[in-house]
């Protein structure tokens, strides 16, 4: 009987404090992190909306999309921006300017569209991957045979994707060599498509 007990105990207290800390984790992932970042975002002078429960902009951007497509597009005009985006143009332009953040749910994402700003970002990663890429490579080719012949044309393509993963992905060239091998192949087949006419996407 006392063992019984003791199970019962054991399994309730096991349950509990599994679902415990299960209604933690969902209670952190829907307000407590996404009210923690848009603070952070705003220490940083980032404006944008405020968090909103789970669903964050999504549901003014559809609504937007949707009193936007309703509309024909007037042939004459080049700036499809407010037609395709109008959540995004709205942001940018009409509330919280150049650099602002949007929510996607409860993940917010930052917009940056100042050139300096990008450059300032995109600077690191490059500066990183020219000391991993290039530099430490040819100083070890250097310390073992004293003076080495280098092709560059390697190293400038793979510096270059190095950087752009380390500024997109948050991870190096090497790990992200097989996204870069898709995109390769989708310039080959798009090149491809292009010199024999087809020009219709999926059409062979």
């Amino acid at each position: 009987m006392e063992m019984e007990v003791f199970i019962r105990v054991l399994v309730y207290s096991v349950v509990s404090g599994a679902l415990l800390i299960w209604g933690w984790r969902i209670l952190n992932w829907v307000w407590l992190k996404p009210k923690k970042m848009e603070k952070w975002l705003r220490q940083q002078g980032l404006p944008g909306n405020s968090y909103r429960f789970l669903s964050g902009d999504i549901e003014e951007t559809f609504s937007m999309i949707k009193q936007a497509r309703s509309k024909p597009m007037p042939l004459s005009d080049d700036n499809i921006v407010p037609y395709v985006s109008p959540f995004l143009h709205q942001t940018v332009n009409k509330y919280y300017g150049k650099n602002s953040f949007m929510w996607i749910g409860p993940r917010p994402s930052v917009i940056v569209t100042e050139p300096e700003e990008i450059k300032e970002n995109m600077l690191s990663a490059f500066y990183q991957s020219c000391i991993e890429v290039i530099i430490s490579d040819w100083e070890k080719k250097v310390s073992t045979e004293g003076s080495s012949e280098v092709d560059v044309w390697p190293y400038i393509v793979n510096l270059t994707g190095d950087a752009i993963s380390r500024a997109a992905f948050g991870s190096s060239y090497k790990e992200g060599t097989r996204i870069f091998q898709l995109l390769e192949e989708q310039v080959d087949l798009t090149m491809g498509m292009a010199q024999s006419g087809h020009i219709i996407p999926g059409w062979r």
